[in-house]
């Protein structure tokens, strides 16, 4: 009989011992939780990013003096971190109502906040040690106004430009789509749209809720639209990268879908891009006041994906109030939302995982679903997943009645999202011919130390045409000759280079 060593039996062990998909992670904070409050005063987080030295960044809105703009930093074991603000807490009263919803790093490892001051939109730039970046409009801050209201969502470009999306009115005051750019000075980016602002009257009252960006910086949003004949459909619209509606996706650029009658509302929170170019939004639908968590998931083209859950969506109901607020592409083609759910009349944090299909996956938490408060009630607004996997969910949670704390949570998880946007320049990445007549191309990029890599081509989509290489590669500048298929015709493509640290897309365009 085979005999096992005291190694082999721990080996063995341990894999039993693996901490299950969606619990908390107990070595995480105080029992999976990391929270901070400021002045003793009613605190919300809204928003979270993770520095590269693994530091985590969270912000929102005390309600103090007014309001107050508020940022956190936590070391990566969850403990307030001291070099930041005061003990951990940057805390800046910049205006009567100021509200963060949202926050994005830059390349240089400053913070950048949005949100709005007296319903007008508004962009905070923080040092890394939590002050105020007197280089951004000369005091860290910036109020604007041209219709628009909060700023809801913000991405960083090449540059440290900002994208952002917020509500907006037109002239009858109805509310319509917005999206902004800014310099990263803070000026506004006159090259995008009509003087930095896009700004779409789609006929309908409709709201934005988040966005995403494609590798060649087409954006995509999702919110919600009213009608009067469906009410409260669920809105998807995408842009070119300078603010113009595409009409390749759906109808004239915009989509708009119910999934069930009587007088729902269905609403998208969040959207993502999946590797082969489909689209995930996470949202809620609401009938007669039931709420249940959305997932969709629609064709690059913008039509329902039938083969997702039942006809393109998943609705699932977990207590009797519940609202997916966040969601993400998964690297092995699962999804995850998080949100809230409301139990006996309490909040409690909300995670759920599924499969391909839109099945519920019961491989994480309990039958796919994990649902957990820390004392009185809790509630998530955004995650992040680290490169290991694990989650971070941040939001607030209340351990007594009327005493709110920023919270975050962690999680275990085993699956991570795609990798990271890095720009091709930190890796001096070239493809040459380029424009090419098809045949071959050459691809050139330096690693500062060895890596896991890849190379792919894909279309506009994002859809992976064909994968050049998948290997370990030395430190060094790497060199390589590609075959490009045969069958791509004139247009626009796009190589993407993964390496352990992130993914370089750069555009390659084929003349025939």
């Amino acid at each position: 009989m085979k005999k096992f060593t005291t190694l082999s039996i721990f080996l063995f062990a341990a894999c039993f011992l693996k901490a299950q998909d969606g619990t908390l992670d107990a070595t995480f904070g105080n029992a999976g939780w990391a929270t901070g409050q400021y002045l003793n005063a009613f605190s919300d987080a809204t928003c979270i990013a993770v520095q590269t030295d693994g530091k985590i960044v969270i912000a929102g809105t005390t309600a103090i003096g007014g309001t107050t703009v508020v940022a956190m930093r936590f070391s990566a074991a969850g403990v307030l971190d001291a070099t930041f603000g005061t003990g951990g807490i940057a805390a800046h009263n910049l205006g009567t109502q100021s509200i963060i919803t949202c926050l994005a790093l830059t390349s240089d490892g400053k913070i950048v906040l949005g949100g709005d001051d007296s319903q007008k939109p508004m962009l905070v730039r923080l040092n890394s040690n939590g002050s105020l970046d007197t280089s951004f409009d000369g005091d860290g801050y910036i109020t604007f106004d041209d219709k628009l209201s909060k700023i809801v969502d913000i991405k960083i470009l090449a540059g440290n430009k900002i994208l952002g999306c917020a509500g907006a009115i037109d002239a009858s005051s109805n509310s319509i789509f917005a999206l902004f750019r800014r310099n990263s000075n803070g000026s506004a980016d006159t090259g995008f749209g009509t003087g930095g602002f896009a700004k779409f009257d789609f006929g309908e009252q409709e709201l934005i809720n988040r966005i995403a960006l494609y590798p060649d910086g087409r954006i995509i949003g999702t919110g919600v639209a009213y009608k009067a004949t469906t009410k409260y459909d669920l809105l998807i619209a995408r842009f070119s990268a300078n603010g113009v509606l595409d009409n390749t996706f759906g109808t004239g650029g915009i989509v708009t879908k119910f999934f069930t009658s009587g007088n729902p509302y269905e609403q998208g929170n969040d959207v993502a891009l999946q590797n082969d170019g489909k689209i995930i939004i996470g949202g809620r639908n609401s009938v007669n006041g039931a709420n249940a968590f959305l997932v969709a998931r629609f064709n690059a083209d913008g039509t329902s994906d039938t083969g997702f859950g039942t006809s393109g969506r998943t609705f699932t109901t977990i207590g009797t109030n519940d609202e997916a607020r966040c969601i993400a592409a998964l690297k092995d083609g699962k999804i995850l939302v998080a949100g809230y759910t409301t139990i006996a009349g309490n909040r409690n944090y909300a995670l759920a995982r599924y499969t391909s299909a839109g099945v519920l996956d019961n491989t994480f938490g309990t039958a796919g679903i994990t649902k957990v408060a820390s004392g009185l009630k809790s509630s998530c607004e955004e995650f992040t997943i680290l490169p290991s996997g694990k989650i971070l969910a941040v939001g607030y949670a209340e351990p007594t009645a009327l005493n709110r704390f920023f919270a975050v949570a962690r999680f275990n998880h085993s699956q991570t999202t795609d990798t990271e946007n890095i720009e091709p320049e930190t890796i001096s990445a070239k493809i040459f011919p380029n424009p090419a007549s098809g045949g071959q191309v050459n691809l050139q990029f330096n690693l500062e130390e060895k890596s896991n890599c890849s190379a792919r081509l894909l279309d506009v989509d994002g859809k992976v045409l064909t994968e050049f290489f998948n290997e370990n590669l030395p430190v060094g500048q790497q060199n390589g000759l590609f075959n490009l298929p045969e069958s791509m015709s004139s247009g626009m493509y796009f190589i993407q280079i993964l390496t352990e640290k992130g993914a370089a897309t750069l555009p390659l365009e084929i003349l025939k």
